[in-house]
């Protein structure tokens, strides 16, 4: 379990550090907002 969730963790950092730090750093907002929103209502929410 400990690998499982130390995994999960390492990809969603990573994700969270590619859409906040480094797009919306250039200014790309819109896809950053496209796929944060598509994934949390197509992953997260069913």
């Amino acid at each position: 379990m400990l690998y499982i969730i130390s995994f999960v963790f390492i990809v969603h950092f990573l994700g969270m550090v590619i859409l906040v730090g480094i797009l919306r750093g250039v200014g790309d907002a819109r896809s950053s907002l496209i796929i944060e929103g598509s994934t949390i209502w197509l992953i997260g929410v069913p």
